[in-house]
């Protein structure tokens, strides 16, 4: 399997199982908080690095455009979802947590590496995120 879609499975799978959480489910969010905090660290110490020439490739942007925008729609979503009464307080504090880790592990470095792209696009959707 190529690097590019092993990120994609980890970087995207917290960002769905977040808005399942926020949208159908609270149980969808503590899976997403647990895949965060245990399954990524192990599954990024199994990952190879990819090399400096990865980030160049068309689905690296692509796979970097979908999270800042899956960032985009999962802030007004989760918001939503916590100060609604669906969840109960342990599905809130899951999704509260989930979304946090989200941000700081996924959407913050995305965004940082969007900033630095050439497309003005590319930046401006990095300076959005």
């Amino acid at each position: 399997m190529p690097v590019i879609a092993r990120y994609a499975i980890v970087t995207l799978t917290p960002l769905a199982l977040l808005l399942l959480g926020a949208m159908v489910r609270g149980e969808f969010a503590l899976a997403a908080l647990v895949w965060l905090t245990l399954l990524a660290a192990v599954l990024d110490g199994l990952l190879e690095r990819p090399a400096a020439a990865d980030g160049a490739e068309p689905w690296a942007t692509r796979l970097s455009v979908v999270l800042a925008l899956g960032h985009l729609v999962l802030l007004p979503v989760a918001l939503v979802a916590l100060a609604g009464p669906a969840l109960d307080l342990g599905q809130k504090i899951a999704l509260f947590l989930g979304t946090a880790s989200f941000v700081g592990q996924v959407s913050h470095p995305n965004a940082h590496e969007l900033i630095h792209r050439d497309r003005a696009l590319l930046r401006g959707l990095g300076v959005a995120v």
